[in-house]
């Protein structure tokens, strides 16, 4: 009996905690006065990116870095090779950052 209100209750927490939190894809367009510009679907939309959001990034040689990410927008505004960006959102405050780096064909 234990083991099946144990079972409902962690289903009820993943369930519950996979609603609140929502995950947007898109292609970087821009940064600008703390707001992220996406291209998702043919649409762009714009995020507020909170000043002190740390992002962890791995380096070429392997060492895990530490950067605000309005630090690494502002650096890819002026970068040829613009990223998919993955967003981590929670009742419209972006809570994560990842990247989705695609090497061009050869």
């Amino acid at each position: 009996m234990i083991r099946k209100f144990a079972a409902a209750l962690v289903a009820l927490v993943i369930a519950v905690g996979s609603v609140f939190a929502d995950e947007v894809k898109g292609a970087f367009v821009k940064f600008a006065d703390g707001k992220l510009t996406l291209k998702i679907e043919d649409k762009e939309k714009e995020f507020k990116i909170p000043a002190d959001l740390k992002i962890k990034r791995k380096g070429k040689d392997g060492k895990e870095t530490e950067s605000t990410a309005t630090e690494s927008f502002t650096k890819m505004n002026d970068s040829k090779f613009k990223p998919t960006v993955v967003l981590t959102v929670e009742k419209e405050e972006v809570k994560d950052v990842k990247f989705e780096f695609k090497r061009p064909a050869k």
